[in-house]
């Protein structure tokens, strides 16, 4: 008996963030931070990155056609913290 293709899905993912390597990494390590929001396709965000002592730094991050996007970021003497975006969930991260 043939298989049947199981039909595509039509829900739409969560936005995301995801970074390589993955948290933990050391103080001047190059981080590729990725965001995926289908919804905020083909736009250009802005990523808060927010230190636990309270330091910030913006990301700007272009998303493709599918709302996906990434961009490097050298992470500096902090002992960790959290890349923010206004529709997603804090995405924590630990420096050592």
């Amino acid at each position: 008996m043939a298989s049947k293709k199981k039909p595509r899905s039509s829900v739409v993912l969560p936005d995301r963030f995801t970074t390589t390597p993955n948290s933990p990494f050391a103080a001047g390590t190059t981080v590729r931070v990725c965001f995926t929001n289908a919804a905020l396709a083909n736009q250009t965000i802005s990523v808060n990155v927010v230190s636990v002592a309270g330091d910030q730094q913006s990301l700007s991050i272009a998303l493709d056609a599918e709302g996906h996007g990434c961009v490097d970021w050298v992470a500096p003497n902090w002992d960790g913290g959290t890349f923010e975006h206004s529709t997603s969930a804090d995405h924590p991260f630990v420096i050592t």
